[in-house]
């Protein structure tokens, strides 16, 4: 509440007796006429939702929220927005969509939450030749630079390409590609130390099994150049076969959760997929000490980790991971195995997760076109408890991104 304070000169008793009765007058007015306190929203949220779920040309549409201390969102003014955006990327004061047809529209996110579209730009126009573009980007933790997938023109690798995020417009300026690192790559992760980063590859290749990680150093340019990590461990399930990589998540400091699955030659799975732990060295490279006799395993997911979203809290002590069956939080513990914690939503297909800074946990469930729903839940090391309004509709949502304050 702002109070008016009106500055006196002590002429004379009488004087001051006559200021201070004033300053007391107007600060009674103020009180009087003054509005309710605003409160500033903990985080805004976004969800991209398609409108038409039998396609056959997908248009999709932007569910928008402020969230409370406590959890509760707030449908921001105009939400829906009509924006044709799928995947979603934020860096603190700009949104990003990709709009399916591989272009990257910016987007203001304004006081109130509202997007106001900025700029476009087709990546394809860097990539003379490629074979398609996936389209998946990620913006690293310095909230500059932008890295988008992209496959190469013979179709069998792919590469980043990077661009340098105007924080005055918004607007994505092309720098430079990496060199081919590898098939398959869809992803990046960031350390803490925003240097080193890593891509898992699991994928069949000519009837057989592909399955390892890239090591990337990132350069003071946005440039990624790959790093050899040797050999990253743990080798070999009990079923004698290896372990692929399929998803992965940091920790603010220097360890890394990587979601394996069991997978043979022929690219036949078995078992569920399980939760490895590394921690990375001054050079990147990855040491572990998790084997099949330690492992965590996701019990919420199927002999398969398509659909599977995993995401670290921002302080590093949990990890939750949506799958085909449901919701499951672990504590993450650095080095060491990350340990069991939470089971929620069972037999609710969970397809996205992400985290804010204040301890809620978001999660997309997608189980049946029209019916989909955003649940919210407060995290803490006693309890996990869902949040006031929790959950909320959002008829066929896709990916959601969360924008902390």
């Amino acid at each position: 509440m702002t109070r008016s304070i009106r500055l006196a000169v002590c002429l004379s008793a009488a004087l001051s007796v006559g200021a201070a009765l004033a300053q007391s007058q107007t600060s009674q007015a103020d009180e009087a006429t003054a509005g309710p306190a605003v409160t500033e929203p903990a985080a805004f949220v976004y969800v991209s939702n398609t409108i038409n779920p039998n396609g056959p040309t997908y248009i999709n549409n932007v569910y928008a929220f402020t969230a409370a201390a406590d959890g509760k969102l707030t449908p921001v003014p105009g939400s829906p927005f009509k924006d044709n955006i799928f995947t979603l990327a934020v860096n603190g004061k700009f949104l990003f969509g990709g709009d399916g047809n591989g272009n990257i529209d910016s987007y203001l996110m304004e006081t109130s939450g509202a997007l106001k579209k900025v700029g476009t730009i087709n990546p394809t126009v860097y990539n003379p030749g490629g074979c398609g573009d996936p389209g998946q980007f990620r913006i690293d933790h310095s909230g500059e630079i932008l890295y988008n997938v992209s496959e190469d023109p013979d179709c069998f690798g792919t590469h980043f390409q990077y661009f340098k995020i105007n924080d005055t417009t918004g607007k994505l300026d092309y720098t430079g590609d990496t060199a081919e690192l590898g098939t398959s790559i869809y992803e990046i992760d960031f350390l803490g130390n925003n240097k080193d980063a890593y891509s898992p590859i699991c994928t069949v290749y000519d009837h057989e099994e592909v399955g390892y990680t890239v090591g990337l150093e990132r350069h003071s340019d946005g440039d990624l150049t790959e790093v050899n990590l040797g050999n990253l461990g743990p080798v070999t399930p009990e079923s004698g076969n290896s372990y692929c990589p399929y998803t992965f998540a940091t920790d603010p400091t220097d360890h890394m959760a990587a979601l394996l699955q069991d997978e043979d030659s022929d690219g036949d799975l078995y078992g569920l997929p399980v939760i490895a732990t590394y921690t990375a060295g001054g050079n990147g490279t990855l040491t572990t000490s998790s084997t099949h006799k330690n492992m965590p395993v996701l019990e919420t997911a199927t002999e398969t980790y398509e659909g599977i979203s995993m995401r670290m809290s921002p302080s590093g002590k949990y990890l939750a991971v949506g799958a085909i069956d449901g919701l499951e939080i672990f504590h993450f513990n650095g080095a060491a195995q990350a340990t069991k914690y939470k089971t929620l939503l069972t037999g609710k297909t969970i397809g996205e997760v992400y985290w804010d800074n204040n301890n809620h946990l978001y999660a997309l469930e997608s189980d049946s076109p029209g019916a989909g729903k955003l649940y919210v839940y407060t995290v803490t090391s006693t309890s996990v408890k869902e949040a006031t309004g929790s959950p909320y509709s959002i008829p066929n949502p896709d990916y959601v991104i969360v924008q902390p304050k």
